[in-house]
């Protein structure tokens, strides 16, 4: 088990900053949202502030922190515009450095490479794009193992956008990862949602932990509406990716992939605010296919129907998982794992070991489990 004070210690927030995060890959975004000239997307949590940014079809990521006066260059989430501070005006270009400004300087830098940005390697698995702080030869095929395979296949068929929502959570990241990827509260919490769509009322299958991420299908069985249901999604029958399951993906160590049957998709990242804080970053994606016209308004109604139910979700764990959070304070036992919980387990397994060594997330995560 994982301390119950690594639950709610600041201290221990930055230790896992830079033993978890900053030691392997972290998720920023799909290629998707920085695909043209100007379009960017940033990352903002404890110890990190991290803009990817498109600089006419080439991505560059950099500290979001303007090297004049430390003002945050990019203050939105995401969207297009230059990588220009808003507070004196200096831009940036696709080297990180400021433009114009080195005459103008008077004090305080050594040379125009002083003032440029730093920089991180950018990598990509299909749609996502993941970003590296540290200094270590650790590749993203590596870190990822069996699952990049995995990614690039799902990636295929990847829809639109069609909702980006920051969720914030009175809880700490750990409360978030270790509910997704709990396959025992769902009959119980969401029988309204899940339950109601036909999930979660039969055991999980093929669950599969590789290093630190793991993954598990929930079968879907036929509901009283099913007829309704196939007629409502008939347009969708020819889609290349079906699965007749909730199929749930957890990448170490704060991302969250889902297919609903290949029709709907959802990716989630918790990005730890502070040691009780977290925002849930949620993206709702439709599924790639080619549409007819006539088509076009059923599948709006369905995209609707997929945003509605799954933040609905997120609000019926967010209620839990902010009592939780409270109550790991209050209580003085230790928790415990149960029967029919490993990816909990491998997750704890996996969490420990990093703690307690220096080795690569995909390396001592690996010896562990």
């Amino acid at each position: 088990m994982i301390p119950r004070g690594h639950y709610y210690r600041d201290d221990v927030l930055e230790q896992e900053i830079n033993c978890l995060f900053q030691s392997g890959y972290e998720f920023v975004c799909l290629l998707s949202e920085v695909a043209n000239d100007k379009d960017f997307v940033c990352i903002d949590y404890r110890g990190c502030a991290v803009v990817v940014q498109n600089f006419k079809g080439e991505l560059r990521a950099f500290q979001n922190v303007c090297t004049h006066r430390f003002n945050a260059i990019q203050h939105d989430e995401r969207g297009n515009r230059s990588l220009t501070c808003q507070y004196h005006g200096w831009t940036f270009n696709s080297r990180g450095c400021p433009i114009g400004v080195e005459a103008r300087v008077v004090s305080g830098s050594g040379g125009a490479l002083d003032l440029c940005l730093p920089e991180y390697r950018i990598d990509t698995c299909g749609q996502f794009v993941f970003i590296k702080r540290s200094a270590s030869d650790l590749t993203l095929p590596e870190f990822l193992g069996g699952y990049y395979a995995v990614l690039e296949e799902i990636s295929q068929h990847l829809g639109p956008v069609t909702l980006f929502r920051s969720v914030p959570h009175k809880a700490n990241w750990k409360v978030l990862v270790e509910n997704v990827i709990d396959n025992v509260h769902c009959p119980i919490l969401h029988r309204d949602t899940f339950v109601a769509f036909g999930f979660c009322r039969t055991p999980v299958e093929q669950t599969e932990i590789d290093g630190p991420h793991s993954s598990w299908h929930v079968p879907r069985v036929e509901i009283a509406r099913e007829k309704l249901r196939a007629r409502a999604m008939a347009h969708l029958d020819a889609r290349a990716y079906k699965h007749n399951s909730f199929y749930h993906i957890y990448i170490f160590p704060n991302l969250f992939i889902a297919s609903t049957e290949g029709a709907s998709f959802y990716i989630g990242h918790a990005l730890p605010i502070g040691p009780e804080t977290t925002s849930l970053r949620a993206r709702y994606l439709g599924p790639r296919v080619e549409l007819k016209e006539a088509h076009r308004a059923r599948q709006d109604v369905l995209d609707a129907q997929s945003e509605a139910s799954g933040l609905r979700i997120v609000e019926e764990d967010r209620f839990i998982l902010e009592s939780i959070q409270r109550g790991v304070r209050l209580s003085t036992k230790p928790g415990a794992i149960v029967k029919g919980e490993p990816r909990i387990e491998a997750f704890m397994k996996t969490y420990v070991a990093l703690m307690d060594g220096n080795a690569s997330s995909r390396d001592k995560s690996s010896e562990a489990i």
